[in-house]
This record gives structure tokens, C-alpha cells and sequence, in this order.
């Protein structure tokens, strides 16, 4: 279940793998004076995107303490990582945390490595952006024939909806120069035209948009609907404490319908949590797409699994054990 080894041994595994850990008290509202709950402490992290909007809500407001303190548990919510799922995905497999947020693909990279967590809840669907500059002159991807185009990561989201987008155009990788640039380079190659389109996730695409690109086109415009994150839990967590799992879902279940009903709020709640600015997350904010059960697509996540294995990513894994449905309807 809950580790003892606490915020400095995760700090430890963060720091291990080159990323900045934020340790901030009293955030987003919460009480940072210890308690001394009946089952002890819930350690949650996740990573400071769009896709976590709910969470975020449910911080600000309060309704995940609340949630968790009704089931006799306490909720640790000083840690809070910048940078990829990868980390968080160490941390489960350690012990020093019991829940976080990651993509679907690192999910299912962590299950297919031995590591004992479940996909309990989506937390975003699409979210991708391929972008050109605002006056090129492609207007479709069979424009691009020949053409260097980014992806951010062999293995990533945006490297199996682009191979989408030139299958359906009849074309093949071998008919683009595809190179890796990371997201936060986006705009410089983009703009210098090192490459002809970039693509990324949200918000980090309508940054690039804002400083002089053109969507093309979108992850949902290539994959409706597709699985892009996920919540997951430890197993030992989910085994030996289901009523607080439930009490995280439900929780991000509120969140969804709160920003589908209060827009506006939600997007200056998400502002406040990642340090955008209230015009990229505007931007941004309808390009992701939100479930409002949170239940994850196991079909969606089925055909992520069979491209990643056929590109030697993925060993074998049971999406049906990778994936817990017992937690939404």
C-alpha cells in the first residue's frame, strides 16, 4: 500500500532522472498542516498539462481532500513533478507513490516492464497538433511529400497519429523525412525552417501557433476520440484500498463536469497550476478532448498496444489486465 519512505525518496528518483521535482505547500488551496488519518496517506503526482485540468479543479476546490478524508485517508499533495510520466512510472514501480497521471503509452510501457499499476481512469482524449508555418504553403500532408516533419519521440502519440495521417493519404514513413524535436524546440526549428511541420501536445501547440504557425492538422482530426491520458493507480493500492481509489476517480469525475460547465474558471484554475497564460490555455482548450465518466477506451488502447509491439516498444501485454473498469461506469 502506502510507502513509508515519503517526498524525499521520490525526490530522490526524481532528481535521478533529470527532472525538476516542485515541492509546494499550501497549493491550489490545500491544508499543508500534517494530520493523522485512520489509513494513512494518499501520494499522488502527475505532470503540470491541460490534460490534468481535472485534478486540478478538484485541488483548488478542495474536493479531493474532502473525498479521501471521507474514507479515512489523508492526502499528500506537496509534490507535484514537472516533466515526463516516466518518473512517476519509477516512483510507482518503487514505492514512492501510490497514483499519478501519464500518458496512455507510458502506462502500457510501465505494465509491458513489470510494473504492478493499472489504468483506472481517463484523463484526456487526443490532444496533438501537427503544425506548419502560418505562411507555407502546405495545405495537406501529401504536401509534405519529401518534406522533414518532427515528431517529439520515437514511440509517442503524435509519431503513431502522424503515421496514421499518411497511411490515410495513401503515403508511407518513407515518404517524409521524420527527425525527433523536442517540444520546448518546437518553434525555433519550426520558424527557421529546419522543418517543414512540427507536432506536439497541448498547450505546447498553441504556443507554437501563438508565435507564428498554422494547425494542419489534429490528432482528432487523424483518430477520433483516441486514449491519450490516463490515471493510474498501484496495484497494492488498488487491492488493499479500492475506496480510495474510487474516491480519485469520482473526484475527476466532478472535475470533468466542472470545466464543461464552467469553462471559463476552470481554464484560470489551469493558468494558475501550470504557469501558462490564460491565452494559450484558452487556445489550447479545445483541442482535448474529456470523457465525462473518465472511463478508459479499451479499444483505443488495444490499438495503441498492437503499434507499439509491432514496433518492437512493447513487449506482450494484456490490455484487459493493464486496464481496471471497475472504478467507472
Amino acid at each position: 500500500m502506502i510507502s513509508s519512505l515519503g517526498i524525499r525518496s521520490f525526490a530522490r528518483a526524481a532528481i535521478a532522472a533529470g527532472l525538476a521535482l516542485l515541492i509546494v505547500p499550501n497549493a491550489f488551496g490545500e491544508d499543508a498542516k500534517p494530520k493523522s488519518p485512520s489509513h494513512g496517506t494518499i501520494r499522488i503526482a502527475y505532470q503540470k498539462n491541460i490534460f490534468m485540468t481535472p485534478m486540478f479543479v478538484a485541488m483548488k476546490k478542495g474536493w479531493l481532500k474532502d473525498a479521501l478524508a471521507k474514507e479515512g485517508y489523508d492526502l499528500d499533495a506537496s509534490v507535484k513533478v514537472s516533466g515526463s510520466g516516466g518518473v512517476i512510472s519509477t516512483a510507482l514501480a518503487t514505492g514512492d507513490l501510490d497514483a499519478g497521471q501519464i500518458g496512455v503509452g507510458a502506462a502500457l510501457l510501465a505494465v509491458s516492464k513489470g510494473v504492478a499499476l493499472q489504468i483506472v481512469a481517463n484523463t484526456g482524449a487526443y490532444g496533438e497538433g501537427f503544425v506548419v508555418k502560418q505562411d507555407s504553403p502546405y495545405k495537406t500532408m501529401k504536401d509534405l511529400k519529401g518534406k522533414k516533419v518532427s515528431i517529439p519521440s520515437k514511440g509517442s502519440m503524435q509519431d503513431y497519429v502522424l503515421r496514421k495521417a499518411l497511411s490515410i493519404n495513401g503515403m508511407t514513413v518513407a515518404d517524409v523525412d521524420i527527425v525527433v524535436v523536442p517540444e520546448a524546440d518546437m518553434t525555433q526549428v519550426l520558424l527557421t525552417d529546419q522543418v517543414a511541420m512540427v507536432s506536439g501536445a497541448e498547450p505546447s501547440v498553441s504556443g507554437v501557433i501563438r508565435a507564428g504557425g498554422r494547425m494542419l492538422f489534429t490528432g482528432q482530426d487523424v483518430w477520433p476520440n483516441h486514449e491519450n491520458d490516463t490515471f493510474v493507480a498501484s496495484t497494492k493500492l488498488i487491492s488493499e484500498h479500492p475506496e480510495a481509489v474510487k474516491a480519485i476517480v469520482d473526484t475527476l469525475i466532478r472535475g470533468v463536469k466542472f470545466l464543461q460547465d464552467n469553462p471559463q474558471e476552470a481554464q484560470a484554475i489551469t493558468a494558475e497550476a501550470t504557469g501558462l497564460s490564460d491565452a494559450v490555455v484558452k487556445a489550447a482548450w479545445p483541442n482535448v478532448g474529456r470523457v465525462p465518466n473518465a472511463r478508459p477506451d479499451l479499444a483505443s488502447i488495444g490499438d495503441l498496444a498492437k503499434l507499439m509491439q509491432q514496433d518492437g516498444l512493447l513487449k506482450s501485454v494484456d490490455v484487459n489486465r493493464a486496464v481496471n473498469m471497475t472504478f467507472t461506469k
